[in-house]
């Protein structure tokens, strides 16, 4: 089962240039090796010239959906402009800290199969019964 995240970001002084930072923080986090991810053209939006940029990304375990948590809070941990990052539906107005906890909601509203992934137990490497 898998859980299909899409981020965004508005209203900041330069949205694709933050857009870009963040998806640089998620390439280069370790954890999110096996995290299928892109930046692509989202939505047209009727507020916005164009398409909207987006980053996509597909997790399918828990754990990884705790990687994405932990990497998108520690680079909001590092910005100092106000933006708003939206998160499939959710949309976070970051003006300076912005907790774990408001990121984990966010990114458990996404689909209802995020929700399925936390409850589904890690294999932790064993081997299945054959």
């Amino acid at each position: 089962m898998t859980a299909t995240i899409t981020i965004s970001i508005c209203d900041a002084d330069d949205d694709i240039a933050e857009l870009g930072s963040l998806f640089e923080a998620i390439v280069e986090d370790d954890d999110l090796r096996a995290v299928r991810k892109q930046r692509v053209s989202g939505e047209p939006r009727p507020d916005v010239l164009g398409a909207e940029e987006v980053i996509k990304l597909v997790v399918e375990s828990a754990p990884l959906m705790g990687a994405v948590t932990a990497c998108v809070t520690a680079w909001l941990a590092g910005r100092t402009t106000k933006f708003t990052l939206k998160i499939g539906d959710s949309e976070i107005s970051v003006k300076g800290k912005v907790s774990e906890d408001l990121v984990r909601q966010a990114l458990e509203q996404i689909r209802p199969e995020a929700k399925e992934l936390e409850s589904v137990p890690d294999a932790g490497g064993e081997t299945p019964p054959q």
